[in-house]
């Protein structure tokens, strides 16, 4: 029997019961029919021979102004500034999440984080939920991914992927490394590294599934571990700096920010860092970005050197930032929400993007995948609220966003439930667990809304804060109940609050509404 056609608006009022009573377990038939309906059956071969690849390259916690493709005069990254001159850079990318797993589904899903309750690096991505990843598998797709899984439920792997890719990491032994600065190892520096990192074994076993005979596209996510720390990186990367041409931070008064900045700066004991131990720690970090550009270089040359690179979409994105010494602190935590934790690469080159261009409108995370979807010219799935940069690539506007938004931290009473034997299961967040499990509070909801001149952080506990971005670009003032800025934070605050009421969850849908 033919496949019955599914209108436009049936599809939209049908995926919007499946999405929302499937996470509950219900609803098995509507799912099977969104699976089957017009918009997400397999292409014909004819036409899915023609469309272009897509590759989204990861490097994990690099922040924007510590990268010479986007601005910093000392950082180099060739192969990112060589993707930008072939395609856009995005000079004001925000992602809607401090942490690795919400802000990456968020580019599979295009929504903000708190619509569907994705809010700890526990909660993954279900094959319930229409997403990027599991569109492009059922047109056809090749769907692979390299490097740690920080989006999918690994339970359900076979939904979005064709392909999981795994190095044969015996062929990669792990690297020594030798602290010859002497840090203490709570600073998180850990120094040279003698051998190869595992981004290596992923970008060689990404580059394998690139060269492959295929005679349909693929979508190849390659997720790097640098420059997440621990703070360390191979020759000839780790001495690339010198030490005395680093620029330290402005030193930061801790009184009038939120507690959790003072309690990460004691529990990792970073008194205890001269000036040139953070020059230290600091180099090390820009080795690691240079470390991510070279292998995101041997990326693009298998893409070149296989005639693919013409016909493939390609994504430079990063998940968060760092703060690598500003603020005299390391890593990161959920509900900070400095400039230099969300503010992250973004460049697109390939199809359907123009080259050389510079673009310094407001983009967030959720905006890359509705822009991905019209670069494919196919319908996008259900549930996006990102914006299509369509326009703003074609240079038709200037702007799409007068204000981005980011999110973070979780409910009290799951803070208060926190496993405290969680702190010694992995020696690389000892400081940072201890800190959860002292004071659960630190880490509970946050919210932000940041315009082109001003920033606003409103906490259910602990300092809010606000910064006027013009005259304290580094944010060191914080300006929260400061009478003369009052109209700002009531105008910020109302703004804040329209976004939380609009962005609200829709799940579970409303079927059959009645007055």
């Amino acid at each position: 029997m033919p496949r019955k056609s599914i209108t436009r608006r049936d599809f939209v009022k049908k995926s919007v019961v499946l999405t929302g009573l499937s996470g509950m377990g219900l609803s098995e038939s509507l799912w099977n029919e969104y699976n089957a309906s017009e918009i997400c059956r397999s292409l014909p071969q004819e036409k899915l021979q023609k469309m272009p690849n897509l590759l989204i390259f990861c490097p994990d916690e690099m922040t924007a102004n510590k990268t010479g493709a986007f601005g910093h005069l000392l950082v180099k990254t060739p192969n990112m500034t060589r993707m930008a001159n072939s395609g856009v850079a995005f000079e004001n990318h925000f992602n809607c999440y401090g942490k690795c797993v919400p802000s990456r589904i968020s580019l599979m899903t295009g929504a903000y984080p708190h619509a569907e309750g994705f809010r700890a690096n526990q909660i993954f991505l279900s094959s319930r939920r229409p997403n990027l990843a599991s569109t492009l598998k059922q047109i056809g797709y090749e769907t692979a991914l390299v490097g740690n899984n920080h989006c999918f439920a690994e339970n359900e792997l076979d939904a979005f992927l064709t392909e999981r890719l795994v190095p044969d990491m015996e062929k990669y032994p792990a690297p020594e490394i030798q602290n010859s600065a002497g840090l203490h190892p709570e600073s998180y520096y850990r120094g040279q590294e003698k051998g190869r990192s595992r981004d290596a074994a992923f970008t060689d076993v990404g580059i394998e599934f690139i060269k492959r005979k295929r005679q349909r596209p693929f979508f190849l996510w390659i997720n790097n571990n640098f420059p997440h720390p621990p703070y360390r990186v191979r020759e000839p990367f780790f001495s690339m700096y010198n030490r005395q041409d680093i620029d330290l931070p402005s030193k930061v008064d801790y009184s009038d920010k939120p507690e959790v900045m003072r309690k990460l700066h004691a529990a990792y004991q970073l008194d205890r860092l001269s000036d040139d131990d953070w020059r230290e720690l600091i180099a090390v970090y820009y080795g690691m970005i240079s470390h991510a550009d070279y292998e995101f270089g041997r990326v693009l040359d298998a893409l070149e050197e296989t005639g693919q690179l013409e016909n493939t979409i390609v994504i430079f994105w990063s998940d968060r930032g760092d703060f690598a010494g500003e603020f005299q602190l390391v890593e990161k935590w959920d509900t900070c929400m400095q400039d230099c934790l969300i503010k992250t690469p973004l460049i697109l080159s390939g199809p359907g993007v123009p080259k050389d261009r510079r673009i310094d409108g407001f983009v967030q995370t959720i905006d890359v995948t509705a822009t991905i979807y019209a670069l494919l010219n196919i319908q996008p799935h259900w549930g996006i609220q990102g914006l299509n940069l369509s326009d703003l690539l074609l240079g038709k506007t200037d702007d799409v966003r007068d204000a981005v938004f980011c999110e973070g931290g979780q409910e009290l009473v799951s803070l208060l439930n926190y496993d405290r034997q969680q702190v010694n299961r992995n020696p690389n967040y000892i400081c940072k667990q201890t800190v959860m499990a002292n004071e659960p509070r630190n880490n509970i909801r946050t919210r932000m809304v940041r315009t082109k001149t001003h920033k606003l952080v409103y906490r259910l506990w602990s300092k809010n804060e606000l910064y006027d971005l013009e005259t304290d670009p580094h944010e060191l003032h914080n300006l929260f109940d400061n009478s003369k800025y009052q109209d700002v934070q009531y105008e910020l605050l109302e703004r804040l609050l329209k976004w939380e009421v609009e962005t609200e969850t829709f799940i579970p849908p409303i079927d059959n509404l009645r007055a």
